[in-house]
């Protein structure tokens, strides 16, 4: 006798609703939560430091949110409470070498996300609202309605001024003496040239000056210069930053892709019309930038050039937000990556790091900026530069690439010595 129809609907209701209770605790979602700070610049500065210990991409996967009167670093977490916990014992080991606790586990609902693409000190919901529009052309819809952002004029670039001589003098002595030790450990040849400059930018004066207007090759170290061509004709409304820009952008800079460079160069009009855009709405600021070639297949590029100082002068342009959509181009340089003027040297953990390295057969190189920490908590920020050129390949690549980016980082490590002493660093 068969049961009848209306208590076998009943029955699979029941059925439905008991698995749905069972259900719910495993979809709900979590985060590991990794520090809750009152000032959002330290929580800022946290995530960079995260985001290089756990190799995480800073704006896609760390989130800065609050949750009352405090702000947090995340990493939001689409698994249960066992994956999530799993996550957190993999990564305590990595955290504690890097100075931070092991990451809690909160689910959910409990904080809010913050708009964070901006690295900026004294940081505001308002400002940054204006920074995320800014950098995407979008609001989040409850915003959208009320907040308007207007473009703001740029500071006059100020021309090129040659280093002062008495300014550098001291550090270039010891710089000097550097480079022989590195030529006698047999870390430099004969035939290698180099270039080692650094910029106080806080007192904007030079710290060392070594080969500053020698012109040598650039390789990616070029790619910053694409970049600002391509910021100044968004700025000036005739190509727009869309999210496929801002994908192609961080691939340029952050991962060093020679085809999304060569994207940007064919939405310029070419090698030569990116050429053009630099060197006649920034002649008064470098002296001699060269863009000539898309980056050849296998990244071969040998005939795009630069000036060490001409490095220096972008760098400073940019600290001072004097170039279109600086503080675009900072955060892109400052996402997680290779650098050789910080790892492996005796610069301390927390210090901000935007950079961009460039690498070729005969050219191992690094150009960026350092904020560093006073024992008073205030930032110190200075440029670093450091190139080692040869004439033609090595016959041991790999042992070469070694020493040069080892030249670069123990006179990063020089440099740090002379700020330390001057600003009582950390």
């Amino acid at each position: 006798m068969k049961p009848p129809r209306i208590f076998t609907i009943l029955c699979l209701l029941f059925l439905v609703l008991a698995s749905s209770a069972v259900a719910a605790p495993s979809a709900k979602h979590y985060a590991l939560v990794y520090t809750w700070n009152k000032d959002i610049q330290r929580a800022l500065d946290d995530r960079t430091k995260l985001a290089r210990a756990l190799s995480l991409r800073i704006d896609r996967e760390l989130q800065i949110v609050g949750n009352g009167q405090v702000f947090g670093v995340i990493y939001p977490l689409n698994g249960t409470l066992a994956q999530a916990r799993k996550l957190a014992l993999n990564q305590s080991n990595k955290l504690k070498l890097a100075g931070f606790n092991p990451a809690g586990i909160e689910p959910a609902g409990n904080y809010n996300k913050r708009y964070h693409l901006l690295l900026t000190q004294n940081s505001d919901p308002n400002r940054l609202k204006k920074g995320y529009a800014r950098i995407t052309g979008k609001l989040p819809a409850a915003d959208r309605d009320n907040l308007q952002v207007k473009k703001k004029r740029l500071p006059q670039l100020r021309p090129y001024l040659p280093p002062n001589s008495r300014a550098v003098a001291g550090i270039n002595s010891k710089v000097q003496d550097f480079l022989r030790e590195q030529r006698s450990k047999g870390k430099l040849q004969r035939q290698e040239r180099t270039a080692l400059l650094a910029y106080d930018l806080t007192n904007n004066t030079y710290l060392a000056s070594i080969n500053s207007q020698s012109s040598f090759q650039a390789a990616s170290m070029i790619k910053p210069f694409v970049a600002l061509a391509f910021f100044y004709q968004v700025d000036k409304g005739k190509l727009k930053y869309s999210s496929k820009h801002r994908q192609m952008m961080e691939q340029m800079i952050q991962h060093s892709d020679n085809q999304a460079t060569n994207w940007f160069i064919r939405q310029l009009g070419g090698p030569a019309k990116c050429n053009t855009l630099v060197n006649k709405k920034y002649g008064r600021l470098f002296r001699q930038v060269r863009i000539r070639e898309y980056i050849p297949p296998g990244g071969k590029s040998y005939k795009n050039s630069a000036l060490p100082q001409d490095y220096v002068q972008f760098l400073k342009a940019l600290w001072n937000r004097q170039l279109p959509y600086s503080q675009e181009m900072l955060r892109v340089m400052s996402l997680p990556g290779r650098d050789r003027i910080f790892w492996g040297t005796d610069v301390p953990s927390g210090t901000l790091v935007y950079n961009k390295t460039g690498t070729t057969a005969q050219l191992c190189g690094d150009m960026g900026i350092l904020v560093t920490k006073s024992k008073n908590g205030k930032r110190v920020p200075y440029a670093i530069v450091g190139i080692v050129e040869r004439s033609s390949a090595p016959k041991n690549y790999k042992q070469w690439m070694v020493h040069g980016g080892g030249v670069i980082r123990e006179f990063s490590s020089l440099v740090y010595g002379e700020m330390k002493h001057k600003y009582n660093l950390l």
